[in-house]
């Protein structure tokens, strides 16, 4: 499916994603550059890595990932001509460890949303 070029439209698909999947409805959006994703994930204080495969440099037993890695984790492709298809379950992977990270820092409520 193609996303379509207008903001509030790319707005509507993420909000109904979220909604599907996490059972939140955003009332805010923010736009990240890769510098600001590795940024968020490092202001709360890394993610974890549940391990169990190896991908690119990182191991297969758990450990706290921080931005950068998280970064190369849901970007890194391979040479396999699937390659964006495999990054995807890599990606989903990463944001409910992502929303695990947020109790820690306090703002665990914005998951229990109305």
């Amino acid at each position: 499916m193609a996303v379509p070029a207008s903001t509030p439209t790319r707005q509507r698909i993420l909000d109904a994603a979220l909604a599907a999947s996490l059972g939140v409805r955003p009332t805010t959006h923010a736009l990240l550059d890769f510098q600001g994703f590795a940024a968020l994930v490092d202001a709360v204080g890394g993610v974890r890595w549940p391990g169990g495969r190896n991908v690119g440099t990182l191991p297969q037993a758990p450990r706290q990932i921080d931005g950068r890695t998280a970064l190369s984790f849901v970007r890194t492709r391979g040479t396999d001509a699937r390659s964006d298809l495999v990054r995807i379950p890599r990606q989903m992977l990463l944001v409910p460890a992502f929303a695990a990270a947020l109790p820690q820092q306090g703002v665990g409520n914005i998951l229990r949303a109305a």
